[in-house]
């Protein structure tokens, strides 16, 4: 189903590490377009083929929630139930004579990095993006052109708004598939999938609430703790 999607003309190679795969292909290609079957190819070195490709590396960055960009700017995911934000950072500091300039090169990379990513994550539904303050409105218009070129090689269906005033776009993207955030992971039994775990003074006066209850519900004398390392220090420091 990938190579009758996606192997179309403007792709330049399709790599395999499976001889089984390769004849499979080659022999699909042949069938329906003879004319691809030579950018087939058949990976043989001994170092895995993800990780010759790269493409370990940008699983691992398709999971992260902070993705750099090359001006040295990166920009944050966060996906939500209701919706995705992303938030655009320049992560350095410009004089003010240089801000709006530096701003827009930002804006621009970052612009085209929402748009791969949000094809790579495969997200969908309501995304709002912040990008960095600009004030000339010829700017905010070349960003918003970006990113509608940019969504063009998007095979879903993507509405883009024009910029607001402090710097919003809103953005719809048609649900094709469930995200690979949702597809690589799952909740963290500790959080519940919140991202945030209790603190230790949180914990420590849950423990002493806890242990009063049963101070009155019990007889016992004696009650042994099994707690995390860190619960433990922090009970024998007191």
């Amino acid at each position: 189903s990938v190579i009758r999607d996606l192997f179309t003309d403007s792709v330049e190679r399709v790599v395999t590490d499976s001889k089984k795969l390769y004849k499979e292909i080659r022999s699909y290609v042949q069938t329906v377009s003879p004319q691809l079957v030579d950018k087939i190819e058949l990976y043989k070195d001994r170092e895995p083929i993800f990780d010759a490709s790269g493409i370990e590396k940008e699983i691992a960055t398709c999971l992260s929630r902070k993705v750099w960009l090359k001006s040295g700017g990166y920009i944050i995911i966060e996906q939500t139930e209701a919706m995705v934000v992303v938030d655009v950072n320049s992560g350095r500091y410009a004089a003010k004579r240089e801000q709006e300039l530096n701003s827009l090169r930002t804006n621009l990379e970052a612009a085209r990095e929402v748009c791969r990513q949000l094809r790579l994550r495969d997200m969908g539904g309501i995304i709002v993006t912040d990008f960095i303050d600009l004030e000339d409105e010829r700017n905010k218009k070349k960003v918003y052109d970006e990113l509608r070129k940019e969504f063009r090689r998007d095979r879903a269906k993507v509405t883009v708004l024009p910029m607001t005033e402090i710097g919003i776009v809103q953005i719809t993207r048609q649900r094709i598939r469930q995200s690979i955030l949702h597809s690589f992971s799952e909740p963290c039994p500790v959080c519940g999938g919140g991202g945030m775990v209790q603190s230790t003074s949180s914990i420590v006066n849950q423990i002493e609430r806890w242990m009063r209850r049963f101070k009155t519900e019990s007889k016992e004398f004696r009650l042994r703790l099994q707690v995390h390392p860190n619960i433990a220090g922090y009970l024998h420091e007191g």
